[in-house]
């Protein structure tokens, strides 16, 4: 963004029009965010990680936090109830 914004300044002294500064500066600014959009999406998910990480909950590649951030409810069996074909809430926060 700043890039855009030397290129106008430059493009200004040197004696472009208005409308060629604002199409070269939108041209660099639409040009910049699919580039950076890979890295701000990884280290988001990377952040999400350490969090998870904080409260015990341990997630071995990045792409299960993405499916984590839809869940509503996690249900899992250490009793037998999902063999067994039995739910029954026990304890509803």
């Amino acid at each position: 963004m700043l890039l855009s914004f030397i290129v106008g300044g430059i493009s200004l002294i040197a004696g472009r029009t208005i409308q060629e500064v604002l199409t070269t500066a939108i041209g660099f600014s639409l040009g910049a965010i699919p580039e950076s959009l890979p890295g701000v999406v990884t280290i988001t998910m990377a952040l999400s990680v350490q969090k998870l990480a904080k409260q015990n909950a341990i997630v071995r590649k990045l792409s299960a936090v993405e499916g984590l951030s839809n869940v509503s409810v996690i249900c899992c069996d250490k009793t037998g109830t999902l063999t067994m074909n039995q739910m029954t809430v026990k304890k509803f926060m």
